[in-house]
């Protein structure tokens, strides 16, 4: 007779496996990918964003039908990081012109993945969701920074892809609420995440239209050995931005086998150990505004 230890361990097995089942599944289907609970009004800014004839006055609508959307992205615009004239932004159609349309798109992200984790009901998954919320809006932050940087890199679509990069995590733990065998395993947990996460995120992306320079900065996005003869690009920023937070974000794992000269980026960059502090003394300013506007 199995013991009951022997019986949550292949409990937890058959529940992994057919979980993983259920992301490729949901990955090799030809239906678009939908996150549970995924605010709505999200894609409809993306949507609007796609079109070519989009006007503010269009997109100023869509968003104005939602409040806490529309104060998300106000708070935004006359953020310190964007706002730098410090003249008062009091509209919706002016903030939408101050803030371009990339922005946009990074406002409606962010109050739609942080609607969906405060709507996350199982108490196991918070710790994650609470985590990897953090987590984004820093990497976010950093690329931004980095970008401003940078020569060819837009700053903005640095910002939106640092926010979006482990959007295949949130996919998964949404998706893993079915699964209680699994939420009460962290270690399960991390190591899903860890195996699924930017294979998925890609996808999404991919499901959702996005550029494949995009898709390409989410599915690099931790390949340290990533190298290339031009100058930095997209995907070297979000690497040495997610580098940089698992390195200064309190409380995160911290590998010290890896080092600043362990990843190409961080060498193509010209970021050591010892120019670490002084970048991020530099800019820490912006990133704390550009975190506040984000976070709402």
């Amino acid at each position: 007779m199995d013991s009951p230890v022997v019986d949550e361990r292949n409990a937890l097995e058959k529940a992994t496996y057919l979980f993983v089942q259920d992301l490729a599944g949901a990955l090799n289907a030809k239906e678009p990918i939908e996150i549970p609970s995924f605010p709505s009004v999200a894609m409809r800014v993306k949507s609007i964003l796609d079109d070519e004839n989009c006007t503010p006055a269009t997109l100023a609508r869509v968003v104005g039908s939602e409040p806490g959307l529309a104060a998300r992205i106000l708070v935004m615009a006359n953020s310190a990081a964007i706002n730098t004239t410090g003249q008062p932004i009091l509209d919706l159609p002016n903030a939408i012109k101050r803030l371009g349309l990339i922005q946009i798109r990074s406002s409606a992200m962010s109050f739609a993945m942080k609607n969906l984790m405060d709507a996350r009901t199982v108490e196991e998954l918070k710790s994650h969701l609470t985590k990897l919320w953090n987590h984004s809006i820093q990497v976010a932050a950093i690329s931004y920074s980095l970008a401003k940087r940078t020569k060819g890199v837009n700053a903005d679509e640095a910002m939106f892809v640092g926010l979006v990069h482990d959007v295949g995590k949130l996919y998964i733990l949404t998706r893993i609420e079915a699964y209680p065998e699994i939420y009460a395993s962290t270690e399960t947990i991390e190591h899903i995440l860890e195996d699924w996460h930017s294979v998925i995120g890609k996808s999404i992306l991919e499901n959702w239209d996005f550029p494949e320079s995009i898709q390409d900065a989410i599915s690099g996005h931790e390949d340290h050995d990533y190298s290339h003869r031009n100058d930095p690009d997209l995907i070297d920023i979000v690497i040495v931005a997610n580098f940089l937070a698992n390195k200064i974000l309190p409380g995160a794992p911290q590998d010290s086998s890896i080092g600043f000269e362990d990843v190409a980026s961080c060498v193509a960059m010209g970021i050591t150990r010892e120019s670490f502090p002084e970048i991020i003394k530099e800019s820490q300013d912006e990133i704390n505004a550009l975190e506040t506007a984000l976070k709402g």
